[in-house]
C-alpha cells in the first residue's frame, strides 16, 4: 500500500488528500513497529525494486520510526510526525529527470546542483500548511550534517531537530544498504 501511494504521489500532485493517506500509512508503520520492531527486517526485500526512489521513501519512514522507538520515543503524535517527514523526505526529488536519478557515472557540477535542490524543491511542494512544521524540517534539513558541511542551509547538530536527524540517519542507513545504479548495497 505504501509504495502504491508513493507511486501515485511521485506521478501527480500532491493534495490535501494524500497528505491522509500518507497520515495514515505513518500511523500504521507506527503501529506495527511498536508492536514487532522486527518487521523492519522485511522493508529491505523491497531494496531492488525497479521504482528505487518510492521505495526508499517507504523505508526510511520505517526505519526513522523503529530508530525513535529504539531511542525510547513513545509519543504516538511525534512518532508519526517522523514517519510522515519520512514518507515525504524525497518529494522534492519528483522533477528531478530519471536519469539523473539513475545515473551510474559520477554528476557533473550541474547535476549536483540539480540535485541538492530536492530538499528546498520538496519543501516548496509541501507549502506553509499541507503538512506539519516537523516533517516539512525534514523535507527541508535531512541532507544538513551534523558538522554544518550539508545543504542546503549547512545547519550544524545545535540547529537541526532530533526528528531531522533521525530521518537522516535513516536516510543514509537505508542508501547504504540498497542497491543504486551507482553503487553496490552494503550489509547490514
Amino acid at each position: 500500500i505504501g509504495a502504491k501511494f508513493i507511486k501515485c504521489l511521485y506521478e501527480g500532485d500532491l493534495t490535501p488528500a494524500s497528505v491522509v493517506k500518507a497520515e495514515t500509512i505513518a500511523a500504521g508503520m507506527v503501529e506495527c513497529i511498536a508492536e514487532d520492531p522486527s518487521c523492519i527486517k522485511f522493508l529491505s526485500a523491497l531494496a531492488d525494486h525497479d521504482y528505487y526512489t518510492y521505495f526508499h521513501s517507504v523505508r526510511v519512514a520505517a526505519y526513522a520510526t523503529a530508530i525513535a522507538v529504539a531511542m525510547g520515543l513513545t509519543d504516538e503524535t511525534r512518532l508519526k510526525t517522523i514517519a510522515l517527514g519520512g514518507v515525504f523526505h524525497d518529494i522534492g526529488k519528483k522533477d528531478v529527470p530519471l536519469a539523473l536519478l539513475n545515473k551510474s557515472g559520477p554528476l557533473t557540477d550541474q547535476e549536483w546542483k540539480l540535485m541538492r535542490g530536492h530538499p528546498a524543491a520538496g519543501h516548496g511542494l509541501v507549502g506553509e500548511t499541507v503538512l506539519h512544521h516537523v516533517p516539512r524540517e525534514i523535507i527541508l534539513h535531512h541532507h544538513e550534517k551534523r558538522n554544518g558541511a550539508g545543504y542546503p542551509h549547512g545547519l550544524d547538530k545545535g540547529s537541526l531537530l532530533q526528528e531531522v536527524q533521525i530521518a537522516t540517519l535513516a536516510d543514509i542507513f537505508d542508501a547504504l544498504t540498497s542497491s543504486r545504479a551507482y553503487q553496490a548495497k552494503r550489509s547490514r
